[in-house]
């Protein structure tokens, strides 16, 4: 059940979704994508999740099938924030003291 979900990330860039009925069971594993530390771990929709990395990138991620969707990549150093927007867009913090501002429509960077 797809509302029943945790994701989790770890030093290695990988993710794991794990079911919040057992903690214990892995229902997908992501091996690929982040090269580095996942510092946070937001949720767009019950099926897309964005992801920001020390790699200095935001992943967009399809949960039903495990696909990467997007790599956003303006930043030069590791991401310390992200927020969903309610106008469609997502923000975020990175360590080289900059906020951007991306659409999640067209997963264009908008604003700086």
């Amino acid at each position: 059940d797809k509302y029943n979900i945790v994701a989790t990330g770890f030093i290695n860039g990988q993710i794991e979704i794990l079911s919040l009925l057992d903690l214990n069971q892995t229902i997908m594993k992501i091996n690929y994508g982040h090269t580095s530390q996942i510092r946070v771990i937001k949720k767009i929709t019950n099926d897309i999740i964005a992801t920001g990395s020390d790699d200095s990138t935001i992943r967009i991620w399809n949960l039903t099938s495990g696909s990467l969707l997007a790599t956003l990549t303006d930043h030069t150093h590791s991401i310390r924030d992200l927020e969903i927007l309610p106008d469609g867009q997502i923000a975020s913090a990175s360590s080289d003291s900059t906020i951007k501002v991306w659409s999640l429509y067209n997963l264009n960077y908008t604003l700086r």
